[in-house]
């Protein structure tokens, strides 16, 4: 059995935050470790796992993985068009520049990394090293491995407060997992899929076990077993995307002739582009034509400044529009249908397809941001990003055209909104009395009307969003358990962590969460930017996830450092616990 003087925690992730935590971590134990009236955190072990392969340096040594995101696993040519500098990552010190120096010139790479535009995969490089360097100037009593595996289950120790056991799959066989004690468990999955109406149907159904028969996670359900409803019910598939076409074909093929209703955030149909042309990634467009407008206008005024934005928001629909020949609606987040028809017969003429541009125009978002203003470019980024999911090149045409030819004999309508609520559907006898009836009540806020609130009466659920959000796939199995141990919770940005200022969350599962960390969209507070609390977390593109969460890591490292800190006496904790700042200030990376 390990010591069990060691404080153990394990980070959940080895992509780019996994990395940053790591980095973050270690030098703000070493920075502790010589505090002038510190007596160091104790033994450490920081434990890194990810369910892909970790890379290995010259050494032996295991690194961080590169992720999908910054990793080498994307193309070795695809740019983040921002530097580290702009992501509010840069080097600690001078000592530390100079351990990057460029094998081929000889000449330290710092200010080239810091300053330019880098290639996805040199972000981890980045990281990789600066870890290494940390490792190599750590004292023996903190030690740091990283292994292979995928966490799938959290619980309390029952004989250690505060501790957890974290349980990981290292493979395919049933015996193929390790249990690891640890103190602090980080989250730092990244952007994985999270979707809130999934998590509300499922939080449902954990609530309701005796139900389950009518709840169907896409990925997980045999289409075989189906027992067809009867004609005057109605099935609910949530989604919009090839899943979702999938799941309505599969259940007419069934022989299912009632009502169906899809439901997403823009309730755009599917669509596929004609078989002829790929999307490509070898054009080059300029910069949109809205950021050649003179910002100094900006300076006379807020709502002078309000009017140039929405001005912007309008010259870039049209050049969308001239681009691609879609007319969009950004307030519901859709194409509308009689764009639709001209452009799949011209769509073989077209020179550009929409991800083609929006691939494009991703290269300027830091001046399109500063420009438009967050808020307002997250508004436009979600729903131009959501209808993406609804085009494929040349993608299950059989399957289009059979729910197309269904749809002309049996009802299918299209919703365009986010659940909020499941209830037991119910009504009341002769004598007024009410009583549960078979069916539910799915409460849902239109995307175009925010403020209220809508029902929709169902029989069954199915969940086709895709694998990547269902919450039953490998995806997220650690997750998934969690939010059965109500420690993972639905909030309106998605599902996670309700977290306090530091980072921890609060939650009933899992020691009340004081030992849980996360960082990204994890967090419950995930909202989009342009709100007041700047230390909440965000998605989108790097250019944003960096520089904020990049910030909120830090500031939950000084508070995990702190409570390290257990040999330290009462006086000294109240004197660490006023230098908090300073450790934010001194962990620049």
């Amino acid at each position: 059995m390990a010591d069990d003087n060691v404080q153990r925690i394990v980070i959940v992730g080895g992509g780019a935050f996994g990395g940053l935590w790591a980095n973050h971590l270690l030098e703000a134990i070493i920075q502790h470790a010589h505090e002038r009236y510190s007596d160091g955190v104790g033994p450490v072990e920081i434990i890194l796992c990810d369910k892909n392969e970790l890379p290995v340096d010259g050494t032996g040594s295991p690194t961080i993985n590169g992720g999908l995101a910054y990793g080498k696993q994307a193309s070795a040519g695809r740019k983040t068009n921002i530097s580290l500098e702009r992501m509010n990552v840069s080097f600690a010190g001078v000592a530390l520049r100079d351990n990057f120096i460029d094998r081929d010139t000889g000449r330290s790479r710092a200010n080239r990394i810091l300053h330019s535009a880098v290639v996805r995969h040199e972000v981890t490089d980045f990281l990789q090293e600066r870890l290494q360097y940390l490792q190599s100037i750590s004292s023996s009593n903190i030690k740091f491995r990283a292994i292979k595996g995928e966490a799938i289950k959290a619980r309390n120790k029952k004989d250690c407060d505060n501790c957890h056991e974290i349980t990981i799959k290292t493979g395919d066989g049933d015996e193929d997992f390790i249990k690891i004690e640890a103190h602090h468990i980080i989250l730092a999955m990244g952007h994985t899929g999270h979707n809130r109406e999934v998590a509300v149907i499922k939080q449902f159904f954990i609530d309701n076990p005796a139900l389950e028969h009518d709840y169907f996670p896409s990925a997980t359900y045999d289409a075989s077993n189906i027992d067809i409803p009867e004609k005057n019910n109605t099935v609910l598939i949530l989604g919009n995307g090839l899943s979702a076409e999938d799941t309505e074909d599969e259940w007419r093929q069934r022989g299912y002739k009632g009502a169906i209703i899809r439901l997403s955030n823009s309730s755009q149909q599917h669509f596929q582009y004609p078989k002829g042309r790929g999307v490509r990634t070898d054009i080059d467009l300029p910069a949109p034509r809205f950021l050649q407008r003179n910002p100094s206008r900006f300076a006379e005024g807020s709502r002078r400044r309000a009017h140039e934005e929405r001005a912007m928001v309008r010259e870039a629909i049209q050049e969308f529009k001239q681009l691609t020949g879609y007319r969009f609606n950004h307030k519901r987040g859709c194409f509308t249908e009689g764009a639709k028809s001209q452009f799949l017969k011209a769509a073989l003429s077209r020179t550009l397809y929409p991800e083609e541009v929006l691939s494009q125009w991703e290269h300027h978002t830091p001046q399109i941001m500063e420009r438009v203003g967050y808020e307002r470019f997250f508004q436009l980024y979600k729903r131009f990003n959501s209808v993406i999911t609804s085009m494929r090149v040349g993608a299950a045409n059989d399957i289009i055209a059979r729910n197309r030819k269904s749809r002309s004999r049996f009802k299918t309508d299209f919703v365009a909104g986010r659940i909020t609520e499941i209830r037991r559907d119910w009504t009341r006898d002769r004598d007024g009395f009410p009583y549960i009836v078979p069916g539910y009540l799915v409460y849902y806020t239109p995307t175009d009307k925010p403020k209220e609130t809508h029902v929709l009466r169902v029989h069954k659920i199915v969940s086709s969003i895709g694998p990547d959000f269902s919450l039953v796939t490998d995806a997220s199995p650690l997750l998934s358990d969690m939010l059965e141990m109500n420690a993972v919770r639905p909030h309106n940005s998605g599902f996670g962590l309700d977290v306090d200022f530091e980072g921890r969350a609060r939650c009933d599962g899992l020691h009340g969460g004081a030992t849980i960390w996360t960082c990204g969209t994890l967090r419950a507070g995930a909202v989009i930017m342009g709100q007041t609390n700047e230390y909440r977390s965000f998605v989108g593109p790097a250019a944003i996830n960096f520089p904020r969460n990049n910030a909120l890591i830090r500031r939950s490292v000084a508070t995990l450092v702190y409570d390290l800190s257990a040999k330290a006496s009462h006086a000294r904790r109240k004197a660490d616990y006023d230098r908090l700042h300073w450790y934010e200030k001194k962990i620049d990376f």
